[in-house]
């Protein structure tokens, strides 16, 4: 999950797509940059952060 200089990452866990056409509808009118990262399952969001070494919220 890289991302640039003051880019925020997000990741979302979800399985809905017309939930996730919505939140990237919204993130898209922000001022500043967001990288975002889905997944369809709590528990692919927890292997994604253990895989990566992000085990705490920062």
């Amino acid at each position: 999950m890289a991302s640039h200089p003051g880019q925020r990452t997000i990741l979302l866990a979800e399985d809905s797509t017309s939930d996730l056409m919505l939140v990237e509808r919204a993130l898209s009118r922000l001022d500043s940059p967001v990288s975002l990262h889905v997944v369809r399952s709590g528990e692919e969001a927890i292997a994604l952060t253990e895989f990566s070494g992000l085990t705490q919220l920062k």
